[in-house]
Order: structure tokens, then sequence, then C-alpha cells
């Protein structure tokens, strides 16, 4: 059995509290900050651990090429004639050099003509809906330009 148990950033002492009572015999862990990570590496967790996209001599990991994945999602929005595209990312991400999915997506943009819109996905859900009628919206145009 699986089971996800989410987590807040800076909070990763939870997980730690968790893994220790036996809950799990094993867990992958995303989208943990380097603080965290830093928590992680001076008290091991002591069940398997996989940490994802982040390189680590304690535990073992999977990283993958994110900025490559950002630039093919440009590529792909590029190649299917979309010339306004939106990006729904938490404003830490946005100001973080680290976030290399969303450097490749607005560098590739920019090479393919693509106008780039991002939200912040750290606003409340009025925001989230906005932003949802506003891709719908840009869906359904490009949608009825289609022969």
């Amino acid at each position: 059995m699986m089971t996800i148990q989410p987590f807040k950033r800076k909070h990763i002492h939870r997980i730690k509290e968790i893994c220790d009572s036996g809950m799990y015999q094993g867990v992958i862990l995303t989208g943990i900050s380097s603080e965290d990570q830093r928590y992680l590496e001076d008290n091991p967790l002591s069940v398997p651990t996989v940490l994802f996209n982040r390189k680590s001599s304690t535990y073992s990991f999977v990283h993958v090429d994110t900025y490559e994945i950002g630039r093919k999602s440009a590529e792909l929005f590029a190649m299917r004639g979309h010339k306004k595209v939106g990006t729904i990312v938490p404003d830490h991400l946005v100001r973080s050099e680290n976030n290399l999915r969303f450097k490749g997506f607005v560098e590739s943009c920019a090479k393919y003509g693509l106008e780039p819109k991002s939200f912040n996905a750290d606003h409340c859900s009025l925001r989230f809906l906005m932003v949802h009628e506003w891709l719908t919206q840009e869906i359904r145009r490009q949608h009825e330009r289609k022969p």
C-alpha cells in the first residue's frame, strides 16, 4: 500500500517523527527545500528514503533535467500554433534561480516568439479561479481557430 503524506516546507521534522514511529517502511520525498534537505542530512530518516530532484550523498535520489522539460513544453505549444501561454507557479519558485523548469520554459518562449504570462499559485482560490477562467478562454479561442 502507498500513502501520500503532504508536508509544509520547514516542517520536514514531522516526516521524520512519522517515519521514526514505524508508520512507514520507506519514503519518497519531493518538493523539499534546501533547508529541509540540510535537516534530513543532519537527522537521517530511519527508513529507506529516495529524494526526487535533489542530489544527495546520504540518500538515494532521482534527478531529471527540468530545464529540458520546460524547454520542451514551450516547444510543444509553439508546434501547436499557440502564441499566448501561461504558467501557474508559486512565487518562491518564480524568484528562484534554481527553478530550471520555469527558466527553460520562459527562455524557450522567447526563442519561439510565445507570450508567457505567469500567475502566482500562492494566492487565494479566487486568483486560481481567475487563472482557470483565463486559461479556459484561451483554450477555447485556440480550439475555435483550428479547421
